[in-house]
């Protein structure tokens, strides 16, 4: 059903230590306490299938660091958290590609990290590559790419392989106009026909706007707003404009 629950996060802290974690600063736990910074704190969401989230907040606000926890990349400090399907991420565009490998091979490759089989991905090979328009450069070394083509071929991968919810931090960034818009309508028809989850995290308020239809706003590790679209970004605007 659309509007079940695909992720559910429950009082969800993330501490990291800072500078040379050592034998003396365990020993030390005032030094400890002190080095340790909390990237999330109590964070508390429910997000349904077929939602499209936004993630919004200034550098540093735990965006990354929560997409990470879903995508299990990393562990909660404290907390649980309970996600009910198959998670698709493209955390750093091109992160999963080994440069010394051609774009055809890459797509293999990417597809293997994301548990992806074989077969699968070789019945959609022709669907990534026409999606990417790198027709001409697939059977390159993607150390020759330049990053618009590095993010071409890493969201055909990611949006065209099967997975419940699907995990986008900043990957259209420097996509042209013309396939940033090519993305935005295949996130958008991907989700409303498929029931696919999106969390999408972007510095760009107009990406934000034109893809999803929830928002999350972070504002120092804390959820500080999580709703409409409207009404999200007119609270992170006032927000920013306080500091100016």
């Amino acid at each position: 059903m659309a509007n079940d629950i695909i992720i559910n996060i429950d009082s969800v802290y993330k501490s990291y230590q800072l500078g040379v974690f050592n034998l003396k600063s365990l020993i030390n736990k005032r030094e400890f306490e002190k080095n340790k910074i909390e990237a999330l704190k109590n964070i508390n969401l429910e997000i349904c299938r077929s939602d499209r989230v936004g993630i919004i907040g200034k550098n540093a606000s735990g965006k990354s660091t929560l997409l990470k926890i879903i995508s299990g990349v990393t562990y909660p400090t404290k907390g649980n958290i309970e996600i009910y399907g198959k998670v698709s991420s493209a955390l750093e565009a091109g992160a999963g590609f080994n440069p010394e490998l051609t774009g055809y091979d890459n797509i293999f490759l990417n597809g293997a990290i994301l548990g992806i089989n074989y077969k699968l991905i070789k019945s959609k090979i022709n669907d990534i590559i026409n999606f990417s328009e790198l027709q001409s450069f697939i059977n390159t070394p993607v150390k020759r790419y330049s990053s618009g083509m590095i993010i071409r071929l890493a969201f055909a991968i990611i949006s065209n392989l099967d997975g419940d919810i699907m995990i986008l931090d900043e990957i259209l960034s420097v996509a042209d106009e013309d396939f940033r818009i090519k993305c935005v309508n295949k996130i958008i028809d991907d989700c409303k026909i498929n029931n696919r989850t999106l969390l999408f995290v972007s510095h760009d308020i107009r990406n934000v706007q034109e893809v999803c239809n929830k928002i999350i706003y972070l504002k120092n590790g804390m959820v500080e707003f999580y709703g409409c679209i409207k009404d999200g970004i007119k609270q992170y605007n006032l927000d920013i404009s306080k500091n100016y």
